[in-house]
């Protein structure tokens, strides 16, 4: 097994100082370690960084690798662009699909920097040391001036304060936008009206207009009977006739608004209890009307109410 010697040939050692003069105060020995390794092996390759993984632009922005820096924010702007103003394909996925996308898009975004980051730097050092030397008389020189272009602990923590202040803003936007949801209102007839053609159904409803009960009230059977007959009758005198059919409400309450909006409006109100298999519902219709064009004209006033109106004819 070969020994290593205790010292550096002096080349190394020259390669080591440029390093360190290019890099600066920050992070030296870390970054000395990995590019050693990728100078003996004669081919960088991955290694991870946390800090070009979690804070990648700032961490370009320290480096001063400002093209892929640039680049970065082009493509954050796109993003963030694309998100905010709902473009692009993904508008047409399913929820399902958006959350793999941005967990994709996230890995992609943090795995990437975070492995081949080092890569990059060591090629700009390469190439900025090469340079350096090219303009020095001598290495102390290319020292010199590699220290003078490397980045100062004042950019650190400028970029730290930065970041502070845009993660603060961004936490309060969201939460503000959080609890600021407004609560929608539940709107006063919660229950759409229920289409149907109207029917005869015996309801124990009084009918509007006094019927002949003098023809109908036998004695023997049980008055349940007659009345539904009566009722049924007059229902059926109800709707003979042009109308406007409003809906039927399984809430009473629902109901109850209904009528009094289109009494309040001067409208002629029928309304039924009807039985169904969903139970008893209302049903209110506007009528008896003369001809068509009054029921489209009551039709027109009903809808401006925010209600459901539907004509019906004889």
């Amino acid at each position: 097994m070969s020994s290593r010697p205790a010292t550096l040939p002096p080349q190394d050692n020259a390669t080591t100082a440029l390093y360190r003069a290019a890099l600066g105060p920050v992070g030296a020995p870390y970054y000395l370690k990995v590019f050693g390794r990728f100078d003996e092996v004669g081919l960088p390759g991955p290694a991870w960084n946390t800090m070009a993984a979690c804070f990648t632009l700032g961490w370009l922005i320290y480096r001063r690798l400002w093209g892929a820096a640039f680049s970065y924010a082009v493509l954050l702007a796109a993003l963030g662009a694309a998100l905010w103003f709902e473009m692009g394909p993904w508008t047409t996925w399913s929820a399902q699909w958006r959350w793999i996308a941005a967990g994709g898009l996230v890995a992609v975004l943090w795995l990437l920097p975070g492995f081949y980051a080092n890569v990059l730097l060591h090629g700009e050092l390469r190439q900025r040391m090469t340079e350096a030397v090219r303009q020095a008389a001598t290495v102390q020189q290319a020292r010199e001036q590699l220290a003078a272009q490397a980045s100062g602990p004042w950019l650190l923590g400028l970029l730290v304060f930065l970041y502070l202040v845009l993660g603060s803003a961004a936490a309060g936007w969201w939460w503000q936008q959080s609890r600021g949801r407004p609560v929608l209102p539940v709107p006063p007839l919660s229950v759409a009206p229920v289409v149907a053609e109207p029917a005869p159904v015996a309801v124990p409803a009084p009918p509007p207009e006094p019927a002949p009960r003098a023809e109908v009230a036998p004695p023997e059977p049980a008055k349940v009977e007659p009345e539904k007959v009566e009722v049924a009758d007059a229902i059926r005198v109800r709707v003979r006739g042009h109308g406007v059919a409003v809906g039927m409400f399984a809430d009473p309450a629902n109901a109850a608004r209904a009528e009094a909006r289109l009494r309040d409006a001067g409208l002629p109100v029928l309304v039924d209890p009807v039985e169904s298999s969903r139970g008893t519902l209302t049903r209110i219709r506007v009528g008896p009307l003369d001809d068509r064009a009054a029921a489209d004209a009551a039709a027109r006033q009903i809808r401006a109410l925010g209600l459901d109106a539907r004509v019906y004819g004889p």
